[in-house]
């Protein structure tokens, strides 16, 4: 049995939903290294998710306060541009810790779910549907649809059980695997190639 349910995102127990913060530089130019964050635009995270590197990220002037401590890059974490794109993957899920503490970019939103009946991989996986939705929006202007946190709240997510959301990110996530291992190979069969 399913037990398929729906709800908008905002109103699952455990969510959060926020934005990343501007770069700008602080008036203090003495920050130690340590004191330093680096901020995570969406190319640097579609980086960080492929290699676990952040070395091409600029550190940025910020204090460490509280205030920024809420967007830091977290494990389980799902990355969503604020600009709708039309693109399969644009939704990011983040696997692993960042080894240095970063920070989500003001381009980004942010879906932080801590609630052990939800499969954040899956969730990330609707909301890359969505996106792919939204993007084909009509606008005013010369943008595509720009999400906003009030968008993300309000998204209808069909929640299955537990079991059935894990199964949907474990098949998906074997999909993409299986896929670069292909591309992979296809690769080294190329540069085989070009070495005859």
């Amino acid at each position: 049995m399913n037990n398929k349910r729906t709800f908008e995102l905002g109103t699952i127990a455990g969510t959060k939903i926020m934005k990343g913060i501007p770069s700008f530089k602080s008036k203090n130019e003495n920050l130690q290294e340590t004191e330093k964050l680096k901020i995570l635009r969406y190319s640097n995270i579609k980086n960080f998710i492929t290699t676990g590197n952040t070395d091409d990220v600029d550190f940025s002037n910020l204090d460490l306060s509280r205030r920024y401590k809420d967007c830091e890059v977290h494990k389980g974490d799902i990355a969503v541009p604020l600009i709708a794109r039309s693109d399969k993957g644009s939704v990011l899920y983040i696997e692993k810790e960042p080894l240095q503490k970063c920070i989500y970019h003001e381009t980004m939103l942010v879906v932080r779910i801590s609630n052990e009946n939800i499969n954040n991989r899956y969730i990330a996986l609707v909301l890359d549907n969505l996106c792919q939705e939204w993007f084909k929006i009509p606008t005013t202007g010369t943008l595509p649809f720009r999400i906003t946190v009030s968008h993300l709240a309000k998204a209808i997510i069909p929640l299955p059980n537990k079991e059935v959301q894990d199964e949907i990110a474990n098949n998906y996530t074997k999909a993409i695997q299986q896929i670069e291992e292909v591309e992979n190979k296809i690769q080294r069969l190329l540069g085989e190639e070009a070495d005859v």
